[in-house]
């Protein structure tokens, strides 16, 4: 992590010299003969079983410029920590520093608060670190290959022993224990801290912090939950201690189920250890007990009130003294997924931030959340199926390779149906589907077979041998709906299948719209359908997009309409002069000057197209039951909001930026990437091992030559400026495919497109069409019912293709009546 030592090198250079524990105690006793092979144990051990964490420790000195263990040891000592002293039976500086933490499990209140506590010279020493770590081969004695987190980290520390959480839901705080017995030459508790960030579920937790075959050289307890766990959640407080003749170390467990809570401070409450620091002890005791004069906590506000108590002088819970200071409060809400951090007491102040507790992606229609009432044992296989490439070309005898999953659970082969079939998008299909999601509820209830067919040029699906222009010519709605078809013939004859078998066909957006058109179209082969967010009317000028981003944006506040729109403008006052855009280059974090480009048009409506694109996928995937998507599920209209209401941030560009900023963060970004040209080179690649293979060149293509769909800042009023028309989005199909594809081209294709489908007049039977409120697209699709053979269910306080995925507590009433409804109605079909 070289790259956090250049960011906060002054950070860590100042508390290295001001650092009096360092100076006073760990480096005198590491001049000493036993310090010194006390530290050259622990190191050895260290570098033995976690060399990737002294690379990273190596990597923070050089880039703070700071010495690490050639020439004086400051970094390693600090992380060595007590042990460093136990060498010579020194105890070291007794001050009441450590931490406080209370854990609330109650219905809709998921809570992990925490104080953390520290020698008043640590403030303003200490950063948040977020970082995405991949290795080539894995590492270290866990042999981890990929670790992502964000932890509140001490000047030149490790991160992992403050606050954490990382991207496979875990949420931890550590408190400091004073266990007398230290041992040289084991893990010190800061690398076992700091490897729990790699950790995907409670069992690796315990095997990190036993850490057999060593084990930790000193103490602390793990106060931590998982946010996507099975089952009901749980919180965990772990004491974790060295043991002298074992090399392991020793845990005890206390979970608090729903209805129970935590409390814990900076003594052992259930390990048998004798203990040191008579002073933080007796902090410990005075803590607890200004809990326990409280009622149980039930929320988030009691958490708040009890760790801002300061009604014992000598030992407050909530710190500001010469010695020890609270330098933040972190409260981790389950429910909401966000980690709020205050820098003062949070019964008189708001957050300093507010983060979201973004979790590992998924692709692009969405990844199903684990279902926890379902644990499936069925093995799905990737197959393969020989597919025309022109079905309309009967001349044409060229064949590929589509992909696609079935899952036979649970088919009743003598009954001979019915069959479900999930279409594919424009994106990969994920083997997920087959055991997740609603639709497999309504299979398990009727005896389904169930299919999904990876859509032709996305995924593994590879009609030709590259995607150039020329080849996308196969790549049409039409070819997608004849390959289907030809599928469900196909799967006929392979499960001998009766005649008057009845397939329902299931899909989200675009394939929301195909599941539609499949049932126009192939009527015959096709029995019914579920069409979610899917837009029926092709259009070139999307502008109502904006509008409903707008509207749902101010289902949180007014305020928070104003805020954006006020940033946005205030981005066209600095584009004006050069110490504007100088300032811009900061704010939003761009990978190019914006002095550069501010004559190119092209390159401004594309930086405000992008910032625009920053809500409205939070907009769009807002509180949907999956585990990642291309806007970031558990980024939520809340949480920017939260942001660009934040006066304390600063004014609305600055919040702006900051929303920027965590959608960078999120998706692994370095910087904004705005210049036009860098994008459509990247579009024309037409290598199947391009970035663009993954979908994007290939919907462009459709959108361009069917669909339209261009979200445009056409709208009357819109808080996004007027930077990005319709021309921009032409020019892009011009640029990317070729000059024939302009706006009479377009225009004409989407004609085409709305003749062929019927738009909103579509004239059907058996199809349900469901969409949410909070969902852009629901405006070129049907919400209302015409026809009671289509129904419409349309439910307020939804976003896209909320109602395929697996339920939740927390789903919306509203929601759970539409899944019911679906659920009736394919009954209703396979019974006719």
């Amino acid at each position: 992590m070289s790259g956090s030592g250049r960011s906060f090198a002054s950070i860590i250079q100042n508390f290295l010299e001001s650092c009096k524990t360092l100076h006073e105690e760990f480096l005198p006793a590491y001049d000493s003969p036993e310090g010194r092979k006390a530290y050259e144990d622990t190191l050895n051990c260290v570098k033995a079983n976690f060399p990737q964490y002294i690379d990273e420790l190596q990597g923070t000195a050089d880039g703070a410029k700071v010495p690490f263990h050639e020439v004086i040891p400051d970094l390693f000592l600090l992380h060595m920590d007590n042990i460093i002293l136990s060498a010579r039976q020194e105890e070291g500086m007794r001050q009441p520093y450590g931490c406080s933490t209370i854990c609330v499990n109650r219905g809709g209140q998921e809570i992990l608060g925490h104080t953390e506590d520290a020698l008043a010279e640590t403030l303003n020493h200490f950063y948040l670190v977020s970082a995405h770590i991949i290795s080539d081969k894995p590492q270290g004695r866990w042999n981890v290959t990929e670790e992502k987190f964000t932890s509140l980290c001490y000047a030149g520390h490790l991160p992992g022993y403050t606050m954490s959480y990382n991207h496979h839901g875990l949420v931890f705080s550590i408190n400091t224990l004073s266990a007398k017995n230290l041992i040289p030459g084991r893990t010190p508790r800061h690398f076992i801290t700091r490897a729990l960030l790699s950790a995907e579920n409670f069992v690796e937790v315990q095997q990190i912090l036993t850490d057999a075959g060593s084990g930790t050289g000193d103490g602390c307890s793990v106060n931590m939950t998982f946010l996507d766990q099975e089952g009901d959640r749980l919180f965990h407080n772990i004491e974790v201690a060295p043991t002298e003749c074992e090399n392991e170390s020793q845990l005890n467990v206390l979970t608090a189920s729903p209805g129970e809570h935590i409390l814990h401070c900076n003594s052992y409450l259930r390990l048998p250890v004798k203990q040191v620091n008579v002073e933080m002890l007796r902090s410990s005791e005075e803590r607890m007990a200004a809990f326990k004069r409280y009622a149980s906590p039930q929320d988030e506000e009691d958490v708040l009130k009890m760790l801002s108590d300061t009604s014992n002088k000598e030992f407050p819970v909530f710190r500001d003294s010469e010695f020890v200071s609270t330098i933040a409060v972190g409260i981790f809400d389950c429910v909401k997924r966000t980690w709020s951090l205050y820098s003062d007491s949070p019964k008189k102040s708001e957050p300093l931030v507010v983060l979201p507790l973004v979790l590992k992606k998924g692709g692009n229609v969405g990844i199903p959340k684990p279902d926890k009432r379902r644990q499936s044992v069925k093995e799905v296989n990737e197959e393969w199926f020989t597919q025309q490439l022109d079905h309309f070309n009967p001349t044409d005898e060229t064949t590929w390779q589509q992909r696609y999953y079935s899952n036979d659970e649970y088919f009743n082969a003598e009954k001979g149906g019915p069959v479900f079939l999930m279409i594919g998008g424009e994106g990969e299909a994920s083997v997920k589907w087959m055991t997740q999601g609603s639709w497999v509820d309504s299979a398990e209830k009727y005896g389904a077979l169930l299919f999904q067919v990876e859509h032709r040029y996305y995924g593994k699906s590879h009609p030709t041998e590259d995607l150039s222009t020329e080849n996308l010519k196969y790549l049409t709605s039409q070819q997608a709906l004849a390959d289907l078809a030809t599928f469900i013939v196909a799967m006929n004859e392979k499960y001998k299948l009766p005649e008057d078998v009845k397939w329902i066909a299931f899909g989200g957006s675009y394939p929301g719209s195909l599941a539609a058109w499949l049932r126009v179209k192939y009527s015959h082969l096709v029995h019914g359908a579920m069409s979610a967010s899917g837009p029926l009317l092709a259009q070139v000028d999307f502008k109502d997009y904006f509008r409903v981003i707008t509207d749902s944006l101010a289902s949180y506040s007014d305020d928070c309409v104003t805020a954006v729109k006020q940033g946005v403008s205030q981005i066209g006052v600095l584009l004006k002069q050069e110490i504007g855009q100088a300032n811009l280059d900061q704010i939003f974090n761009l990978c190019d000057p914006v002095q550069e480009s501010v004559d190119n048009e092209q390159d401004i409506s594309n930086l405000y197209e992008t910032i625009a694109d920053d809500f409205a996928g939070v907009v769009q995937y807002n509180k949907d039951n999956r585990i990642g998507s291309p806007a970031g599920t558990n980024i939520t209209i809340d949480v920017v909001c939260d942001i660009m209401v934040n006066q304390t941030i600063g004014p609305p560009i600055n919040r702006l930026g900051q929303v920027n900023q965590l959608l960078l963060s999120t998706y692994d970004q370095k910087c904004l990437d705005y210049q036009y040209e860098k994008m459509i080179d990247t579009l024309r690649n037409a290598s199947w091992d391009s970035e663009a293979s993954e979908g994007g060149r290939q919907w462009t293509y459709q959108t361009c030559t069917e669909f339209g769909f261009y979200q445009t800042s056409s709208y009357e009023s819109h808080i996004f400026g007027d930077q990005f028309s319709i021309n921009f989005f032409i020019q892009q199909c011009t640029d990317i495919f070729g000059s024939i594809y302009d706006d009479d081209f377009v225009d004409a294709a989407i004609d085409r497109t709305n003749t062929f489908y019927g738009g909103l007049d579509i004239e059907v039977s058996n199809v349900v069409f469901v969409h949410g409120s909070i969902d852009p697209w629901h405006a070129l699709g049907i919400t209302k019912t015409v026809d009671q053979g289509a129904p419409a269910i349309y439910i307020e306080g939804t976003a896209h293709c909320a109602n395929m995925y697996p339920p939740t507590d927390t789903d919306l009433p509203q929601l759970k009546a539409a899944r019911e409804q679906i659920d009736e109605l394919i009954g209703s079909w396979l019974k006719v």
